[in-house]
């Protein structure tokens, strides 16, 4: 921090307040006669006041009006002598402090440029350079050569700050002439105070409008009827200050209006009760909440300890299937080397044309499979006449139907079962036909019943066979190639064609005469 630029120790400026002039010779001899000398009286507008502005560090003077706020800023400049204490400036000044204050009103803007800027102490060449940034900062283009007795109040003072902001001071004294203008001049001005405290300068800033005090000082000199109240950081004096300003107002309108008063008193106290009311009902409210907001807590601890155990049921359950499965497993295997050695003992026979044994130990090799718990396997089968009566013989041209009862103890993606009619004794193969021809599905695991209906006998007259297979999974190649279970000889049964016994097969056929 630098030295400081301005330095106010105890000063105070006293004003001698005297009686009014007699206006006429005859009340001048009347208060000769009388003996009445004018009276005088001292009036103290600053007592005992003291502070300092650093460079960099914008200053607020603040307090109601009459407090002495201009007369500081006049004592600050020079215009007023302080009647005791001392005021110590170091730099350039340039002050704002009454609207149009150095302008003659006859002149044009342009010498009043001049005019102020020399007021000011500053030389024809440094207002030659500063000029045009001068006209423009105050937005005059067009009425800078119009006398300044024509300007409005706004355009005084936009020139006015002009000129003193850009002849170079290093003091910058601005009483409340900014409230004069429009917003956007204002946001301007404080814009270039701000860039103006960046670089160093010192402002000490006079103004009612609190937001503006808070957006430029961070310091503040308050002043009430003559008397220093505070100096230090402007938040908190600004804060003092509003408040002892309400209370001022409060007991002002109480003098003024006291049936209003009361009755505001009166309605400020509704307005209390009704906040109480407000907030008790608010706090209500949020113990409900809370209350609310607890059950649902514990509802969701319930649920997630209930999901908690369900998952290790679960996980038990999961446990115990994989221990099952294994032990089905292990059985599995047995069952399978079994399997294993009845084959490789089939083969054997077979190597040595040992017919009858080898079917033996294919038969043992196929029960070892199929007795396992896991297999696809045909468990019955029955032929039915059209009207659903087990039956062992067919008529030619009637229906019947053949239900295939299965069993799969696990989940097959794509089963098949295959149903081959055979004609007898000499085994001639007569037509296959399967759920996959037809795009049924078998559900698996479990047991199962399908039906297949054959809607009209066409066989000739004989005796016949079913083989049926089954097939794991028909989306494998070859899948044909590999049944599962099959089961040569599932049923036999004989068919009666009557008169149309000639041939193997009959075909339905109808007779039109044409002429």
């Amino acid at each position: 921090m630098g030295a400081p630029s301005i330095v106010v120790e105890g000063v105070g400026k006293r004003f001698s307040l005297h009686q009014a002039r007699a206006v006429s010779f005859r009340e001048l001899l009347a208060r000769r006669q009388a003996g009445a000398a004018r009276p005088e009286r001292e009036f103290w507008a600053l007592r005992d006041v003291g502070f300092t502005v650093e460079p960099g560090h914008p200053l607020a003077i603040i307090g109601h009006n009459g407090s002495g706020k201009s007369t500081l800023l006049k004592l600050l400049t020079g215009i007023l002598k302080p009647t005791q204490g001392k005021i110590d400036v170091r730099g350039r000044i340039g002050a704002l402090i009454e609207v149009g204050a150095g302008f003659h009103p006859d002149l044009t803007g342009r010498e009043n440029v001049y005019l102020n800027g020399s007021i000011l102490g500053a030389s024809r060449k440094e207002i030659d350079r500063q000029f045009d940034h001068i006209v423009a900062f105050a937005g005059l283009e067009k009425f800078i050569d119009t006398p300044v007795k024509r300007y409005s109040s706004g355009m005084y003072m936009r020139l006015g700050f002009s000129i003193a902001a850009h002849l170079e001071p290093e003091i910058l004294l601005i009483d409340e002439v900014l409230a004069v203008g429009d917003a956007q001049f204002q946001s301007r001005c404080l814009g270039f105070l701000k860039r103006f405290v960046a670089q160093g300068g010192s402002v000490v800033f006079v103004s009612h409008v609190m937001g503006q005090v808070r957006e430029l000082c961070d310091r503040c000199v308050w002043l009430d009827q003559g008397q220093m109240m505070g100096f230090g950081e402007a938040t908190e004096l600004i804060e003092k200050y509003e408040a002892l300003v309400a209370e001022r107002e409060e007991d002002e309108f109480q003098k003024l209006y006291p049936k209003e008063w009361a009755e505001q008193k009166q309605e400020s106290k509704r307005a209390r009760e009704r906040e109480k009311e407000r907030a008790e009902r608010l706090a209500a409210l949020l113990a409900r909440r809370d209350s609310a907001r607890a059950r649902r807590t514990v509802a969701r601890i319930a649920r997630e300890r209930e999901q908690c155990e369900a998952e290790e049921a679960k996980q038990a359950q999961k446990t115990e299937q994989e221990r099952s499965h294994q032990e089905r497993w292990s059985a599995e295997m047995t069952r399978l080397v079994a399997f294993e050695s009845a084959w490789h003992e089939a083969e054997a026979l077979q190597k040595q044309r040992n017919e009858v044994l080898a079917d033996e130990a294919r038969a043992r090799c196929r029960r070892a499979f199929l007795d396992s718990p896991e297999s696809f396997r045909i468990v019955a089968a029955e032929l039915l006449d059209f009207e659903g009566h087990p039956t062992r013989a067919l008529k030619v041209g009637e229906a019947a139907f053949l239900e295939v009862r299965y069993r799969a103890g696990r989940r097959l993606e794509r089963p098949v079962i295959g149903v081959d009619f055979l004609r007898l004794p000499d085994q001639l193969h007569l037509f296959t036909v399967s759920n996959y021809d037809h795009q049924s599905d078998l559900p698996t695991p479990g047991k199962g019943t399908i039906s297949l209906k054959i809607g009209t006998v066409a066989l000739g007259q004989g005796r016949y066979r079913i083989r049926l297979a089954t097939y794991p999974d028909c989306a494998v190649p070859e899948w044909f190639h590999a049944p599962e279970d099959i089961i040569e000889s599932a049923l036999e049964f004989d068919v009666d064609a009557g008169r149309f016994a000639n041939g193997c097969a009959y075909l339905p056929t109808t007779w039109t005469t044409i002429e």
